[in-house]
C-alpha cells in the first residue's frame, strides 16, 4: 500500500509580513498534516508577489498574504490577473488570499476578503 503525501502549501510574502506568515504556517501545520515552503516563500528585494506567486505553483496551495510590504504602489491588472487567477485555475492549483493590512488589494480579488 502506498503511504498518501502530505499536501504543499506555499506562502507567498513580504520579508516585513514574515512573523504573520510564520504565525500563519504554524497555525496550518498544527492543524493538518501539511508541509510548507516558509523560506521559499518569502519575497526577496526587487522581487514581485505575482512572480512569487507563480514560483509558488509547484506546490499544492498557494497562500498569498496582500500587505503594503508585498504589493507595489501601482499595480496593472495585466501584470497580476494571469498569474494570481488564470494560470492558477489552469493548473488546478488552488489559491488562497490573506490581507495582512489596511492595503487595497486588486478590485477583482475584494470578494476573496469579504
Amino acid at each position: 500500500m502506498q503511504a498518501l503525501t502530505a499536501p504543499s502549501i506555499y506562502p507567498c510574502y513580504a520579508a516585513g509580513d514574515r512573523a504573520i506568515a510564520e504565525r500563519m504556517c504554524l497555525l496550518l501545520e498544527r492543524g493538518a498534516d501539511v508541509r510548507i515552503f516558509l523560506e521559499e516563500g518569502q519575497m526577496q528585494p526587487g522581487e514581485e508577489l505575482a512572480a512569487k506567486a507563480r514560483e509558488g505553483r509547484m506546490a499544492d496551495i498557494v497562500i498569498v498574504l496582500f500587505s503594503r510590504a508585498s504589493m507595489p504602489p501601482r499595480w496593472p491588472r495585466a501584470q497580476w490577473e494571469d498569474a494570481l487567477v488564470h494560470e492558477p485555475a489552469a493548473e488546478n492549483v488552488r489559491i488562497a488570499f490573506v490581507k495582512c493590512d489596511d492595503c487595497i488589494p486588486p478590485k477583482v480579488l475584494a470578494p476573496m476578503f469579504e
